[in-house]
């Protein structure tokens, strides 16, 4: 009796194992690529476009959200750099193939607009910014980081 719960438990622990290095490959296997406007101004919204690539094994995944953040630099030194984020996002419905996430094909890609933030303060005028954003799937592990920069006005 008690080899067979240790064969069974050992099954058990491969298929999880299995399971979760599935679920890791998938999310690694996303290049995410972010395309910023020429400029911005304060005081308004800031969107970005965030594309997803699939590598050679495709993905499927039931994430839905993309984290973003927006750094600035409104006195030049080290020591007053400002981060807003990260917010997550989630990723719109018309973007979402299945129900439940993202399913891409080998080399197949999805582009999105993707909010960083509602209003670009004050202290960010003059400066430019950068903007970073990654997948995040259903587990919290992450993806690929893609990011831009963009003058604010």
């Amino acid at each position: 009796m008690k080899q067979i719960s240790q064969v069974c438990l050992s099954v058990f622990l491969l298929l999880c194992m299995f399971a979760t290095n599935t679920s890791m490959a998938d999310i690694k296997d996303v290049n995410t690529s972010v395309f910023c406007p020429n400029s911005s101004g304060v005081g308004a919204s800031l969107d970005v476009e965030v594309k997803l690539t699939a590598g050679r094994t495709g993905i499927d995944l039931t994430g839905k959200r993309v984290m973003v953040a927006l750094s600035s630099n409104p006195k030049s030194a080290l020591t007053s750099i400002r981060t807003y984020g990260p917010f997550a996002r989630t990723i719109p419905d018309d973007v979402t193939i299945t129900s439940g996430g993202i399913t891409l094909g080998p080399g197949e890609s999805v582009s999105m607009q993707v909010n960083v933030i509602p209003q670009v303060p004050r202290g960010s005028g003059g400066t430019v910014s950068h903007v970073i954003a990654f997948l995040i799937d259903e587990m919290g592990k992450v993806g690929d980081n893609g990011s831009c920069v963009v003058p604010i006005q």
